[in-house]
């Protein structure tokens, strides 16, 4: 559900200390990251990473888990990770491999019960495919992933995960819900002045950007990035120079 493959040079860690693997049951019931009846069977992660889960790992009903590059045993490391992102949720580790920069593929596999006798492949544990996730750094994946302060972040976890269309770039949320698209308005209250009216998470950075047309090269900061105390954000504009203007809200780390 996220993904932070390429945490920026600017963080208060090693890099390769922040990265990390978000998985998300948005299932009611707990979820057995092996299997009950043959407790070795483990799932695992593999491809670009790999990681086998303990023998007793679940996850609990709308819970999240994350899978770490260091060893959490390390509670210097784990110290500055839960300090970095602000979270409290279970940490797993270490994988082994990495998280490539410029894409990489993430599989998520289960065991099968193994094969019986008379079965002539008797002993052996299928393994079957849950999850693939195949990301780059280039579009039509977000491109503020790659390490610009974002994650890369599942908008919607029902849906397809191998797709870029469901993956938004956005302030890390490790262990918390990923960031909801913001909404918003325009009403003119009069005066020359355009009412921007958003419905955001409180807590985050948030930048309004305009372009008086949009063949404009780039999007401009209307004012300075403005910290959501709730769960609206009111920002006023001036506009009695300009016919017309194209607002837009960025989350910003």
């Amino acid at each position: 559900s996220e993904i932070m493959y390429h945490p920026p040079d600017f963080g208060t860690n090693s890099p390769d200390n922040e990265e990390f693997i978000e998985l998300f049951n948005l299932s009611s019931t707990n979820v057995s990251l092996f299997d009950p009846a043959h407790a070795t069977n483990v799932w695992r992660l593999a491809n670009a990473v790999n990681f086998n889960f303990a023998t007793n790992q679940t996850i609990a009903a709308n819970a999240r888990l994350l899978v770490v590059g260091f060893n959490p045993t390390n509670t210097a490391l784990l110290n500055a990770f839960r300090a970095r992102y602000g979270t409290n949720s279970t940490i797993v580790g270490p994988y082994s491999g990495n998280l490539d920069n410029a894409g990489e593929t993430l599989e998520l596999w289960r065991p099968d019960a193994p094969q019986i006798a008379p079965h002539p492949d008797a002993g052996f544990v299928p393994q079957l495919l849950v999850e693939r996730v195949t990301y780059s750094d280039l579009s039509p994946w977000p491109t503020n992933a790659d390490g610009f302060g974002a994650s890369l972040q599942r908008i919607t976890a029902a849906h397809y995960g191998n797709d870029p269309v469901n993956w938004r770039a956005s302030v890390p949320t490790a262990g918390a819900a990923n960031i909801t698209a913001p909404t918003g308005t325009a009403t003119l209250p009069g005066g020359g002045i355009v009412r921007l009216t958003f419905t955001v998470q409180p807590g985050l950075n948030c930048q309004v950007e305009f372009k008086n047309n949009l063949t404009n090269a780039f999007w401009q900061p209307l004012g300075v990035p403005i910290v959501a105390t709730n769960t609206m954000l009111i920002v006023d504009d001036s506009l009695t120079a300009q016919p017309q203007r194209f607002y837009r809200l960025n989350i910003v780390p």
